[in-house]
């Protein structure tokens, strides 16, 4: 019996509550920090870069309670929701995370994007940051910036395309960066405590039927 209940607080305590998840979300309806992409070739309004402006934007895991200096993230899903309500072709985009066109890795290269107003019909694209080399590495500050261009000219006659760019999305998971050493918070210690006695009465029940 002693066996058995050291084992299940040992799998209570080094269970998935070391299990960490971040988000992070920004949108707008017309205004920054994103925004209606159009235009010819060369026009800036065809570009939408994160940290643009006083209201720019990048993916932020800092304020979804990341730190840096005892977290780790392990995986990544960024997202992007468009919606495009006229009917004058095809708008396409390539999105860069991590810098922009000069600095970034390419994560959409000429993707068609649809969708239209109002949010329930925005069209989700989304990217696994696993799946671009460096890009997790990149993300352990907590920070990283984003770039949306839309792709103009010839292809999508004299005037460039247009679409809005209406969300742009992080969802992260990781872990502490030492979880043997990581000693847990008051609430957390209690939290555990609470779960090991509830255990324990579990098992002392079971034994003694």
């Amino acid at each position: 019996m002693k066996k058995t209940i050291i084992l299940a607080l040992a799998a209570l305590f080094t269970s998935s509550s070391y299990a960490l998840t971040w988000n992070f979300t920004t949108e707008t309806v017309d205004t920054p920090p994103l925004k209606f992409l159009y235009g010819a070739t060369n026009n800036s309004n065809s570009v939408y870069t994160s940290t643009t402006g006083a209201n720019g934007t990048q993916f932020n895991l800092l304020g979804a309670g990341y730190n840096p200096a005892t977290m780790i993230v392990t995986s990544a899903t960024v997202t992007f929701w468009f919606a495009d309500d006229e009917s004058d072709g095809a708008e396409n985009v390539d999105i860069f995370v991590n810098g922009t066109n000069i600095t970034g890795t390419k994560i959409f290269s000429n993707l068609e994007v649809n969708g239209a107003h109002p949010a329930p019909n925005y069209a989700p694209y989304s990217a696994n940051l696993g799946d671009f080399a460096g890009l997790i590495a990149g993300l352990q500050d907590g920070i990283m910036e984003y770039q949306v261009r839309l792709l103009n000219g010839s292809n999508y006659g004299s005037n460039g395309g247009d679409t809005y760019l209406k969300i742009a999305s992080i969802s992260a998971t990781g872990t502490y960066r030492n979880v043997n050493n990581n000693v847990p918070d008051a609430g957390s210690s209690i939290a555990l405590l609470g779960g090991a006695l509830a255990a324990l009465g579990l098992l002392r029940r079971r034994f003694l039927r």
